[in-house]
């Protein structure tokens, strides 16, 4: 059924009596359109969601959401009726990890601990030793104290929002059409800041130190091997955590933008030390340049 906004408000009026007279609540993610938010008892995102879930003493909770969210409100109040208006509202992170799989995973990875994203179905959930979810909200504002400068609509105090992908709404903060580059100023600005951080510019990663360099089969992770460009030295760094950024990949490719660095270092050494490697194919990218063979006109 498809309601205008001027016929909204009397929608509303019996969402909000029914929601009385049924003792129920109405929680609303924030991708929800305006006037759902609007009759909404609580907005926000899947963590602060399924908070308000666990909280509330209603009967009845209504989600306005996808699977998994309702999914979660049920685990938290499995006494209580929850109610979601379509079944079929899925998430493409919930869906891309099949609970067979990763149950194989679990299997070959026994010791492994799993911290699970919250957009995962109950299935996942109960698989999982730590759920964990982005709280975007409060790293904005954590961001924006360290200085980061995102553009603000005109003579307001408000983000300026613009729209992104496939997006119907406009929800991205940003700053300017730099956004990236702001951010990563500002962290690395913070970064240095903090005593117990060092940044080594100019090295380039050799290869993980593994449990395959001394048994022949890789199980654990102890650090990693790095070498100088400036001093052409190697150095071991020991570590009981190691986590591996790719490093870009653009430079695989045989038309990019990306800098000469971005040689997917991070996945190479993860596929060397027995990681398993999965869509690879899946690559982000961003249309921003326009590529045209020498003597053709763009128009």
């Amino acid at each position: 059924m498809s309601v205008s906004t001027a016929d909204f408000s009397s929608v509303t009026t019996s969402i909000q009596k029914l929601k009385k007279e049924k003792n129920a609540v109405l929680l609303a993610h924030y991708y929800k359109r305006p006037e759902i938010q609007e009759a909404a008892d609580f907005l926000g995102d899947s963590l602060y969601l399924a908070q308000q879930a666990a909280k509330t003493r209603a009967d009845i909770i209504v989600f306005a959401g996808v699977h998994f969210m309702a999914e979660t409100a049920k685990i938290v109040n499995p006494t209580k009726k929850v109610l979601l208006p379509d079944l079929k509202a899925g998430c493409s992170l919930a869906d891309s990890c099949p609970p067979e799989a990763f149950k194989k995973f679990k299997a070959q990875y026994p010791d492994a601990i799993v911290v699970t994203y919250i957009n995962c179905s109950e299935e996942i959930k109960a698989l999982s030793d730590i759920i964990c979810t982005s709280s975007n909200a409060e790293r904005i504002k954590e961001l924006e104290a360290w200085g980061c400068q995102f553009d603000r609509a005109t003579n307001t105090k408000k983000w300026h929002l613009t729209q992104e992908g496939g997006h119907s709404e406009k929800r991205i903060i940003h700053h300017k059409d730099q956004t990236g580059l702001e951010i990563q100023t500002v962290l690395l600005q913070k970064i240095k800041t903090l005593h117990n951080v060092t940044i080594l510019s100019e090295h380039i990663l050799i290869d993980l130190i593994t449990d395959h360099q001394f048994k022949g089969h890789p199980q654990r992770c102890y650090g990693a091997y790095i070498i100088s460009k400036s001093k052409k030295q190697i150095h071991s760094i020991n570590s009981s955590i190691t986590v591996l950024a790719t490093g870009g990949v653009g430079q695989l490719y045989q038309i990019t933008t990306n800098p000469k660095g971005a040689t997917g270092d991070g996945i190479g050494a993860a596929y060397r030390a027995g990681v398993q490697i999965s869509e690879l194919p899946y690559m982000q990218f961003h249309p921003t340049v326009v590529y045209q063979k020498k003597g053709i006109p763009l128009c």
